[in-house]
């Protein structure tokens, strides 16, 4: 939903000479009818232009086709995409009449004031306008009161067709961030004040989320669960869910500090089925990277701490790294990434390229001066969205060479981290890697450096020509040219790299079967016996397939390997193991894709985890541990 125009038209209309003068018609949501929105537009008296940097260029077409069609509209931006100082933005962009600058609400009341009186702009602060370019800043709303729900007051509705599609609900309980990180927009101190809306007020909208049948609320706030109260907030949705169905997930961003409150709300949510994942987002663990950026962020052994709370709790919990922070190293980045993967049990990790964003501090000339900060301007990524050939491009500013990493240095952080991603972490290899590691007196980086070595001499073989492609792919991305990957085997949307490649390797098991023996036989000289044969088994047997939807997933082994892998103790004997299949049926191809490595991603839909596969089932496979 629209929700950041929504409330600010939601506020407008508290104002009785605003709301007698002015009609607010619906607002621009499907990015195919941009031309259709221009010509429904094309009479009115002012355009509100909302930008962020997956809707800056669009939106700059839809303001440049209504002033074709009418001069005279008003066109007001705002939003994070609009930069400070806007002198050549307004030079250069004559369709652009006035820039908002921050918090939008009494800035554009004092606009519409001013519009219906002398039209006299230049005064107003927190504005710049062509013949008033520089600007000082309006006080933000200290009393969150003051700004009303577009939920509440029926503002959403008349912005948006509530039938016309299954809407998700953005949501803030809160305004503001108290932490300074230079890669956001929030770091700004102008943002670091939180103001917390009335609980009320919020217990009212998740009523309304409820009686709308809203299936998923995106909780804007910058940390929720940062407060006591956010434990009661949790507490209240889920009580709606429970005695309505609505909401059906509640996904927030996760407060920075993981504390005992983030255990407690995580448990009120995961029993009503309202929550995928927790996160403990770390970026770096690389301290100097981390203080270049201004990052306050937990020690590792801390995260473990916490990442093994949630996993004797049963929630899952997920982290995100950002590749090349200034500061950071080739050697740096894979070591901290080794340590997540090997040796914490966090159930998810994302990596991102790092994005250089508009009103942050890396943004600013003496930053960029001193880490020698280099960027390249690339097609905005959009993951699993719909291919649409004929949609206006949005682009993004990638970081690719600092003080500390080179061009090639970031081609082979991302390399490294594929490897990690898609063959470690999302369990094509995991378990053989554990074993050869150990077997062969090895680190993880020289196993996946062999890794390497056998899909560059191996073009053909099935990791090969996922590793050449990877290769291409990479280099693509950051020559500016994009990172969209589309396989129409896999389904007509953008599919993230790492998960199409776990699709692909994974598909066919009697070839994946050849291919992990190929690769053991080639790099590690192992010699084959019922133990490798069985282990390849077992790696085998914890990854999911369409073709076997079964309620249990069953296997008989030789050696007991969930105590291998739990305790470090080889124990020969035969075993029969179980595990509850998560995806019992689908439609096709695509929907099992989409539950098994999309939606299912979080929560591990794709494989079987230790904790999840129980030893000498029964049938119901409720026995054994």
């Amino acid at each position: 939903m629209p929700y950041a125009i929504a409330i600010l038209v939601s506020y407008l209309n508290q104002f009785e000479e605003i709301r007698n003068n002015f009609e607010f018609f619906p607002t621009a949501v499907d990015r195919p009818k941009i031309y259709e929105y221009a010509e429904k537009y094309s009479e009115s008296d002012i355009l509100l232009c909302s930008c962020y940097s997956w809707n800056w260029e669009i939106t700059k077409v839809l303001a440049q086709e209504v002033k074709k069609r009418n001069s005279k509209c008003l066109t007001i931006f705002g939003g994070p995409q609009l930069p400070g100082k806007c002198e050549e933005l307004l030079k250069t962009h004559e369709y652009i009449d006035l820039i908002v600058h921050n918090e939008g609400e009494v800035i554009l009341k004092n606009i519409f004031t001013a519009y219906l009186d002398n039209k006299s702009f230049d005064s107003i602060k927190g504005l710049s306008t062509r013949t008033s370019p520089s600007w000082f800043p309006e006080t933000f709303i200290k009393n969150s009161d003051e700004i009303s729900s577009p939920y509440l007051d029926g503002t959403m509705h008349k912005l948006v067709d509530p039938k016309a599609a299954s809407w998700i609900a953005t949501w803030e309980t809160m305004r503001g961030c108290p932490y300074g990180c230079f890669y956001c927009a929030w770091g700004k101190s102008a943002y670091n004040t939180v103001r917390k809306f009335n609980v009320n007020r919020l217990y009212k909208e998740v009523d309304w989320f409820s009686k709308n049948k809203i299936v998923y609320i995106d909780c804007a706030d910058a940390n929720f669960g940062m407060f006591s109260r956010d434990v009661e907030i949790a507490q209240y949705i889920k009580k709606i869910k429970v005695a309505t169905g609505y909401p059906m997930i509640f996904k927030p961003s996760w407060d920075k500090k993981v504390t005992d409150r983030l255990l407690g709300i995580a448990e009120e949510l995961k029993s009503a089925d309202l929550l995928a994942s927790v996160g403990c987002s770390l970026q770096s663990l690389d301290k100097k990277a981390l203080t270049a950026v201004n990052r306050k962020s937990v020690d590792f052994e801390e995260f473990v701490v916490i990442t093994n709370n949630f996993k004797r709790k049963g929630t899952q919990c997920f982290t995100e790294l950002i590749r090349g922070l200034p500061g950071e190293t080739l050697e740096s980045f894979k070591e901290g990434l080794n340590k997540v993967i090997f040796e914490s049990c966090v159930d998810t990790v994302y990596i991102y390229n790092f994005t250089v964003l508009e009103n942050t501090e890396i943004k600013n000339k003496a930053f960029r001066r001193k880490y020698k900060v280099k960027t390249v301007r690339v097609p905005l990524y959009f993951g699993h969205v719909s291919i649409n050939t004929k949609d206006i491009v949005e682009y993004e500013d990638l970081l690719i060479s600092s003080t500390t990493f080179t061009r090639d240095d970031m081609e082979n952080m991302y390399l490294y981290s594929w490897y990690i991603l898609a063959f470690q972490h999302l369990g094509v290899i995991n378990y053989i890697t554990k074993y050869i590691v150990k077997k062969a007196n090895i680190t993880y980086s020289e196993f996946f450096s062999r890794f390497e070595t056998y899909c560059e001499c191996n073009p053909n073989s099935l990791f090969g020509k996922e590793y050449w492609y990877m290769k291409s792919y990479i280099k693509n991305g950051y020559d500016g040219k994009g990172w969209n990957h589309i396989d129409p085997e896999l389904g007509h949307i953008v599919w993230p790299v790492d998960e199409a490649t776990w699709l692909r390797v994974t598909n066919d098991k009697d070839e994946l079967r050849k291919e992990i023996c190929m690769f053991i036989a080639e790099q590690f000289s192992l010699q084959f016996n019922n133990e490798t044969e069985d282990l390849i088994e077992f790696q085998l047997f914890t990854l999911v397939n369409k073709n076997n939807l079964s309620k249990l997933i069953k296997g008989q082994f030789n050696i007991d390997w969930i105590k291998y892998f739990s305790t470090g103790e080889m124990s020969p004997q035969p075993c029969k193991y179980t595990y509850k299949n998560k995806i019992t049926q689908y439609k096709d191809d695509f929907d099992w894709n989409t539950k098994a490595i999309w939606y299912g991603r979080r929560k591990s839909n794709y494989k079987a985890r230790l904790e999840e596969i129980s030893f000498n089932y029964s049938e119901d496979g409720k026995n054994g541990h």
